[in-house]
């Protein structure tokens, strides 16, 4: 089942939205000048340094959007053919599965 998320994240995790390899949820997102909600899956995405967790969308979001969805939920974005986006002052050793 997909949950939808909150605004502030830590009703997001109050809520029973748990950030494991596999689980779901819909984000309001700003996408091409408008707001759609898009599905966020929690994945693990193989790297130089090895493993990690992401959250990953088919679609592609605005780079100000992943920078914030990245800062909120405090793990690195993969959106559609994006790059990897992390958040401030992060590098893919502080996400590395072990």
């Amino acid at each position: 089942m997909i949950k939808l998320a909150k605004r502030d994240w830590r009703a997001t995790i109050k809520t029973g939205i748990k950030m494991e390899i596999g689980s779901q949820f819909i984000e309001r997102v700003k996408r091409q000048g408008m707001y759609q909600q898009i599905t966020f899956t929690v994945a693990a995405e193989k790297v130089a340094v090895g493993t990690i967790k992401v959250l990953k969308s088919e679609k592609i979001i605005d780079l100000a959007e992943a920078v914030r969805l990245a800062e909120r939920y405090n793990l690195p974005i993969h959106a559609g053919e994006m790059n990897i986006i992390l958040p401030k002052g992060k590098m893919l050793n502080d996400f590395l599965i072990l």
